[in-house]
């Protein structure tokens, strides 16, 4: 399984996040989480990136793939929607909200399991 966290703000680092949640999930969970930094991938390293989360799945393992912000960066775009799900970041006082919903259409609403609300 893979989980993409997609930051709706370039304050926001998914990398720093993505390592805070696969230490807790390694510590309920029996199953290996690892992270991918793919913050600073484009579209021709998805190539690479996909067999990697698979073999990663195949292990029993999961992923946390941390993107950059897909309305600046948009070869986050393709890796976020090869992912099995995303969860939206938002920092509270300071993401707009209509720069939230323009991240979620430019990676497809149908992509994201819900969101998560951080403290400025």
């Amino acid at each position: 399984d893979s989980l993409v966290l997609v930051p709706a703000d370039p304050s926001i680092s998914a990398l720093d996040l993505a390592g805070w949640l696969a230490e807790v999930g390694r510590r309920y969970h029996r199953a290996s989480v690892e992270v991918v930094d793919a913050t600073s991938l484009g579209v021709k390293d998805l190539d690479a990136l996909l067999p990697e989360i698979a073999a990663l799945a195949r292990r029993g393992g999961r992923a946390l793939i941390a993107v950059p912000p897909p309305l600046t960066h948009h070869d986050a775009v393709p890796i976020a929607r090869a992912a099995d799900a995303a969860l939206l970041l938002a920092r509270l006082g300071t993401t707009r909200i209509s720069t939230a919903r323009e991240t979620i259409e430019c990676v497809g609403s149908g992509s994201f399991i819900g969101s998560l609300a951080l403290h400025s």
